[in-house]
């Protein structure tokens, strides 16, 4: 895409990145998480009250785990759209029709009351020109209020929405009606150096990888000029060093570095700190407790960047 002025986009734009996390990201998210319905119920529950929910308000969860994303100034397209259903209005004015025609038959749709045929009408059989009767606009009124009242007893016996408790069912398939709240971007300040770290750990390690690859392509090979090759490569990557027991170990470790770099980024500029940490620890076995060798003198840095590559 270009840019406003006309030239050509120098990176990935807003819009873009929206169709990505929207298509792409959550539901690959979403994937490991279990599908029985009422363990993923508890798990939409649970988190319901974590960011400070009723607990009946699990039907507005659709993602049941924070989402992380900086403030990079393409992110608040996505914020802002994925906090809003993508299904356009008369589709969903239909949806919600057809649930009150499943759950109330009996109101829904308006009937017309039984009326006598006069003229010609009454050459016919009863039936057939009862058929021919269209509910009034007094009818259809009466019918509308007596769903809006039954939704409302439905709803207050079960302490559950109706119409979201229809929607969060249907979400689960249709992902265009899954939306985040606000309470489930994770809570981050302006400026947030390495606190994304174990995600940006994966990146590094990935970019490395395929940058090995790269230098031991034949430079000439005319795959390189396709995106695909790329994609390959990178995909190459992520399974020899980020599934498995390989994986569990990178981005385990990743994790329990970060509390380090918390402290470093909170702490004021220049205050000292004693950091305990294991570093070089192996696949598979488990990691030991800190000991003397494990303590670290450093320095706040007051939120700016750790200049110490060792804690980023």
């Amino acid at each position: 895409m270009q840019t406003v002025e006309g030239k050509e986009a120098r990176s990935i734009v807003a819009s873009e990145l929206t169709a990505m996390v929207d298509l792409k990201v959550l539901p690959d998210m979403l994937s490991h998480y279990t599908t029985d319905p009422i363990e993923f119920e508890q798990l939409c529950r649970k988190f319901a009250v974590h960011i400070g929910l009723p607990e009946n308000d699990y039907v507005r969860i659709y993602y049941p785990f924070f989402f992380s994303p900086d403030w990079d100034p393409r992110h608040g397209m996505f914020r802002e759209q994925l906090c809003s259903m993508r299904v356009p209005f008369a589709e969903w004015e239909r949806m919600k029709d057809t649930w009150v025609r499943e759950d109330f038959p009996q109101l829904w749709p308006p009937r017309a009351a039984k009326r006598q045929c006069t003229g010609q009408q009454q050459q016919q059989p009863a039936q057939q020109c009862e058929l021919q009767v269209q509910p009034t606009a007094e009818e259809r009124q009466a019918a509308t209020e007596q769903v809006k009242l039954a939704i409302a007893a439905w709803s207050a016996e079960r302490g559950i929405n109706y119409i979201d408790w229809r929607r969060w069912h249907a979400a689960r398939t249709d992902a265009r009606l899954r939306t985040l709240r606000p309470e489930q971007y994770n809570p981050l300040v302006k400026v947030t150096p390495d606190i994304n770290s174990p995600v940006e750990h994966c990146v590094r390690t990935i970019k490395h990888h395929v940058r090995e690859l790269l230098l031991d392509s034949d430079l000439q090979d005319s795959a390189l000029w396709k995106g695909l090759f790329y994609r390959e490569l990178a995909e190459k990557a992520v399974q020899t060093h980020l599934t498995g027991a390989q994986g569990r170990h990178h981005v385990s470790g990743s994790v329990r570095k970060l509390p380090c770099i918390l402290q470093i980024l909170a702490a004021d500029k220049g205050e000292p700190l004693v950091l305990e940490h294991v570093f070089g620890t192996n696949v598979g076995e488990p990691v030991r407790q800190p000991g003397p060798q494990d303590r670290y003198n450093v320095k706040g840095t007051g939120g700016e960047w750790i200049r110490d590559t060792r804690w980023t």
